[in-house]
């Protein structure tokens, strides 16, 4: 079949009407995409930020209670050393050998625990240097992070005002096409949208809904193909047109599809290699 003339007569306005409301609703339908993802990134950014900054926190926090609790070890070892000092200074002094049992007990019990607790502090300088160098890290991988979520929100800032002003044009060129279109055909249109995620209005090909993959019907096709009437693909719910009504719409599907094909052929290649 040869492709009709978009503007010949025997064509149903309403086609060429929808369609035009089709295309800039699609694109009205990417740039409030984009546009709603600004505030939804900015907040991802802060979470981020709140995120790591927090877990600094509790290391901070982690090392503080170490550090405290490795004074409390050398408070009570320094004390242990003092009662060992003092129980030898008393050697002397005793008076039966009961009493010096005792007390040779009482300083070797003292001097290995003085010991255990050393020990102990070791390991808490171990602990203590692991958590400092955590911080460390943690700083400089915070402060990376806050250089380079001012820089993107900059970004994100002066994109959110470029892509409020294109949205505001595109919501002002749609009322002029709404205009074009017949009142109850827009009412469907709408409905349709709502549901199928901005799609509502599809192109078919060899007799399949390009909105669907599915198969239409012959006695459909035709109609379309003829453009005398807008039909639902019965599977989808999606009003249709015939593919073939607009030439320059149907070689930029072209271009895409040889585009992906193209880049999962390199994807292939790549994998292989």
């Amino acid at each position: 079949m040869s492709a009709p003339n978009r503007k010949r007569p025997d064509i149903d306005p309403q086609i060429v009407a929808l369609h035009d409301l089709q295309v800039q609703d699609r694109n009205l339908t990417i740039l409030e995409h984009r546009l709603a993802g600004v505030p939804r990134r900015l907040e991802e950014l802060d979470q981020d930020l709140a995120k790591l900054s927090e877990m600094l926190a509790s290391e901070r926090a982690r090392l503080d209670e170490t550090l405290a609790f490795k004074r409390s070890q050398e408070d009570q070892m320094a004390e242990e050393q003092r009662i060992v000092q003092e129980s030898k200074a008393k050697l002397n002094q005793v008076q039966t050998t009961r009493e010096l049992s005792a007390l040779q007990r009482q300083i070797e019990t003292t001097r290995r625990m003085a010991e255990a607790r050393a020990q102990e502090i070791a390991k808490i300088d171990e602990t203590v240097a692991a958590v400092e160098a955590r911080i460390e890290e943690m700083d400089a991988a915070l402060a990376d992070l806050r250089a380079k979520a001012e820089a993107e929100k900059e970004k994100l800032l002066a994109s959110q005002g470029t892509l409020e002003k294109k949205v505001a044009r595109l919501r002002k060129k749609r009322e002029a096409l709404v205009a074009a279109v017949d009142p109850a055909l827009l009412r469907v249109y709408d409905r349709i949208r709502k549901r199928h995620g901005g799609i509502a209005f599809a192109p078919a090909s060899e007799e399949r809904c390009l909105g669907c993959k599915m198969q239409v019907p012959h006695l459909i096709y035709a109609q379309l193909v003829k453009g005398t009437g807008i039909p639902h693909c019965e599977h989808c719910g999606r009003l249709l047109y015939w593919a073939g009504h607009f030439p320059e719409e149907a070689e930029r599907r072209r271009q895409r599809q040889a585009r992906r094909r193209e880049a999962l052929a390199d994807a292939g290649r790549s994998e292989k290699t």
